[in-house]
């Protein structure tokens, strides 16, 4: 089954394609990040999927650098915030010690998982909501991150019109349980 996907208005669903690149093995790290980042650079028609409420800060949880450069090269047109954690305990220190907004995290972490992150957030008065990234993103993980509170789930790699929608969605639904509408 097919989830539907709603898109902000203007927006193209685009995805985009990985090409194995088979460069010298004397190859930089610094192209290795360029290459496997290929893939999360924002289109020009993407401006047009700007969110319609103000962004707050953004905690991104992974432990795999791609993820932080990707989210934070698509985010950077919405203007928000982004900070970056790579495990649980960092992102509950974060959640305790700051305005996040919303949540993206990984699902597996070096310390748990995106449930163990979940099971956190149930103890704060004021919890953002979490969207749940990942490569093996299906129905079954999309039934079972709504079932047990969480907002969304993002399939990798990141396609920026829907990492836009999904962190505006949550966003909005996190300004309306505050009273901020």
């Amino acid at each position: 089954m097919q989830r539907n996907r709603i898109l902000p208005s203007g927006a193209e669903e685009r995805t985009v394609s990985m090409s194995l690149d088979f460069r010298s093995p004397h190859q930089t790290d610094a192209s290795r990040a360029v290459a496997r980042n290929r893939d999360c650079r924002r289109d020009e028609g993407i401006n047009n999927a700007t969110p319609s409420t103000a962004i707050g800060l953004v905690l991104t949880v992974s432990s795999l650098e791609e993820d932080h450069i990707c989210l934070r090269r698509i985010l950077r047109g919405s203007r928000p915030l982004a900070q970056r954690v790579q495990s649980c305990q960092q992102a509950l220190a974060s959640i305790r010690a700051g305005n996040i907004s919303v949540l993206i995290c990984e699902t597996d972490l070096p310390d748990g998982s995106w449930k163990d992150v979940l099971s956190g957030l149930a103890a704060e008065t004021t919890a953002p909501p979490l969207i749940v990234a990942s490569r093996l993103a299906d129905d079954h993980l999309w039934a079972e991150v709504l079932n047990l509170g969480g907002y969304d789930v993002l399939s990798k790699p990141f396609v920026a019109a829907e990492v836009l929608w999904a962190v505006d969605g949550a966003n909005r639904r996190r300004r309306l349980a505050l009273g901020q509408a």
